[in-house]
């Protein structure tokens, strides 16, 4: 006949040590699993060809973003051609940058130098937060306008930084995807607009 007691503690025992094993083989993969090392310089590249009046956006996921002392980048290109046609006017364009603010990052921008340049400088020169209609609050950027002449193709190289510092190594912040929205106005330049800035 099979003792009851002894049975139940022996079932209580291995059940224990099963869960003590689980624990043990689980916890690190899901804490590694936010550890994980990327690679800071992300070579996304984006081109906008500005040939006329446009108003144009593109979108960047920042999903496999870790806390890191490390800097992620993020390249794009402005240009007045698209390698077969130019813009026929003078073009003005104004860079803005939206973002979503569910992760504590840190942006810059920088116009035809990498950020480790000597004396290389961020070109935002605007940077609020504030609520939409329905209270979500989103990060804005601006850049001072720049101007393409119509007689030349030209491009502009931009390097886009993001900093998510270590200190907030949490599981706080563990799967969380941040938007970014980078958007290039711009407008033709006629002669009477010329003589208007000189």
């Amino acid at each position: 006949m099979i003792d009851i007691k002894k049975f139940l503690k022996y079932n209580r025992l291995t059940i224990a040590i099963i869960i003590l094993a689980l624990l043990i083989f689980i916890i690190p993969i899901t804490y590694s699993k936010f550890q994980t090392s990327t690679t800071p310089n992300a070579n996304i590249e984006t081109a906008f060809y500005l040939i006329d009046s446009t108003y144009e956006t593109k979108t960047i996921k920042l999903d496999n973003l870790v806390p890191s002392d490390n800097t992620y980048t993020y390249n794009f290109t402005v240009a007045n051609n698209d390698g077969t046609k130019r813009a026929e006017t003078d073009i003005e364009y104004t860079i803005n940058i939206t973002t979503t603010t569910n992760l504590p990052l840190t942006y810059a921008l920088y116009l035809n130098e990498q950020y480790t340049d000597n004396g290389s400088t961020n070109v935002i020169i605007n940077d609020i937060t504030e609520a939409d209609e329905n209270g979500t609050y989103f990060k804005k950027m601006t850049t001072d306008s720049t101007i393409f002449s119509h007689q030349k193709d030209e491009s502009n190289f931009y390097q886009l930084t993001v900093v998510f510092p270590k200190e907030y190594d949490d599981f706080e912040y563990q799967g969380i995807i941040e938007g970014i929205f980078i958007t290039v106005e711009s407008k033709q330049i006629i002669e009477e607009d010329k003589n208007q800035m000189q």
